[in-house]
C-alpha cells in the first residue's frame, strides 16, 4: 500500500495541497497536487494505472483522505471529485507542513528547546 511521505502547500493557500506519495511497490514516489475550486475536489496526477486503466487509482484515494483531514472544517462528501492527468512539480514556493492526520512529534533543537516537526 502506498503512504504519504511529505505533505506541502502554498504559503497562503489552505484549499490546494501537495503531497509526496510512495509508489505501490515503494521504489519511487509521485506528486500529487488536490485543491478544492467551488464544487470540485480537483486532483492532478499521473500513474500507470490512471493512464492505462482509465480509473482512479489508491494515490488519488489516499490525497482525497489526506485532503479531508487538512480540511477537517469542509465536508466534501458532496463535492464532485475530478482527476486530472497531469505531472506535478516540486516547486520553491511550497512549505512543508506536517502531514495530514499524523500527530506532530515534540523533539529538542541544539539550544534545548522543545519544537514541532512532522514524523
Amino acid at each position: 500500500m502506498p503512504r504519504i511521505l511529505a505533505a506541502f502547500k502554498k504559503k497562503e493557500d489552505e484549499r490546494t495541497l501537495f503531497l509526496s506519495i510512495s509508489s505501490s511497490s515503494h521504489t519511487g514516489e509521485y506528486l500529487i497536487g488536490i485543491s478544492l475550486f467551488k464544487d470540485k475536489v480537483i486532483i492532478a496526477h499521473d500513474c500507470p494505472q490512471i493512464k492505462f486503466r482509465k480509473r482512479s487509482c489508491k494515490h488519488a484515494y489516499l490525497a482525497y483522505k489526506a485532503f479531508q483531514k487538512h480540511l477537517w472544517w469542509i465536508d466534501l462528501s458532496d463535492k464532485n471529485f475530478v482527476i486530472k492527468r497531469k505531472d506535478v512539480v516540486l516547486s520553491p514556493e511550497w512549505i512543508q507542513i506536517p502531514i495530514p492526520g499524523t500527530p506532530p512529534d515534540f523533539g529538542e533543537n541544539e539550544g534545548g528547546k522543545e519544537h514541532v516537526h512532522s514524523a
